[in-house]
């Protein structure tokens, strides 16, 4: 059986910024944000202070998986030009999705570059890591945006969104339908299962409802982890 992972990560660098600052690595696996406050963020074993794609290529072939979808955001930090060379360097293995704050003042030459190269675009709006931490909650179906999705259409392109959880001003599941109806053409990925909590089960069942349509779909990528006793 081949084995695909639709969410998978890597970074040479740690350049993470959100709602907390900057996540800068450290010794054994850990990161610390402005605030101070300190995470654990991979394990030890996976690498120290990186995470590059010739680990993950390991524990891809240690475990059976085949091809993996290389997904980036805040918590990481941007790095279009990395995975745009692992693709050229594993073309067999990874694809790669496009990056960008939306709101740089410089957003559409940004687009316009990274659409050379790049089919797949992920917008990580949570307000935790996401735009959103840096920037005021915002209409994910406003004009700016819509834009930005027509061109992604335009190309047969593939949009990926991290919505965050259920309350978070983030967490637009209208907003997600509506631009899923907009651009039938357009395949739509929400990372996590729209991110539910333990507590979030009436939200969860709303939110799948008001998106269910041909081209919206899924991933369950760390739900395990979300729905983790507190």
């Amino acid at each position: 059986m081949t084995y695909i992972d639709a969410h998978a990560h890597i970074f040479e660098q740690l350049c993470g910024f959100g709602a907390d600052g900057e996540l800068r690595a450290l010794p054994n696996g850990k990161a610390v944000w402005a605030t101070g406050e300190v995470i654990d963020l991979i394990p030890a074993s996976y690498g120290d202070t990186t995470f590059p794609a010739e680990r993950l290529l390991g524990t891809m072939d240690a475990h059976h998986v085949e091809k993996a979808v290389l997904l980036q955001g805040g918590f990481l930090g941007f790095a279009n030009h990395y995975l745009q060379e692992i693709t050229m360097k594993y073309p067999t293995r990874f694809r790669a999705a496009a990056t960008f704050d939306p709101w740089c003042r410089n957003a559409q030459k940004i687009m316009d570059n990274l659409h050379k190269s790049f089919s797949i675009f992920k917008f990580e709006m949570s307000t935790g890591c996401g735009i959103m931490g840096s920037h005021p909650d915002f209409a994910l179906d406003n004009s700016l945006m819509m834009g930005f999705y027509e061109q992604i259409a335009a190309k047969k392109g593939v949009l990926v969104f991290d919505l965050g959880s259920p309350g978070d001003g983030s967490h637009q599941p209208k907003a997600i339908s509506n631009i899923a109806k907009q651009f039938p053409a357009l395949e739509v990925v929400v990372c996590h299962l729209a991110s539910p909590r333990r507590h979030h089960k009436i939200e969860l069942t709303e939110a799948l409802q008001t998106m269910k349509a041909e081209n919206i779909h899924f991933d369950l990528a760390a739900l395990h982890h979300k729905v983790r006793p507190e």
